[in-house]
């Protein structure tokens, strides 16, 4: 990914970066994935609808469908 600040350009490379594509290109519209890492942080803030894994290089990650910011 790409993006430019005043016309100085910046590339964002590395695992983060893949597995964020990943999980954009696998969601369904309307969809928010969340990576299991990020779910353990913020689990009381978020409700799950599903849960799936997606198949990112060599390794299984779980992703989470998440439908609203907080829990009432």
């Amino acid at each position: 990914r790409q993006m430019c600040i005043r016309d100085s350009y910046y590339t964002a490379i590395g695992d983060t970066i893949s597995l964020s594509v990943k999980m954009e290109e696998h969601a369904k519209a309307g969809e928010i994935l969340m990576p299991e890492s990020v779910y353990k942080k913020v689990k009381e803030l978020v409700d799950v609808v599903s849960s799936r894994k997606l198949n990112i290089g060599n390794q299984l990650v779980t992703v989470h469908n998440i439908t609203s910011k907080q829990k009432n």
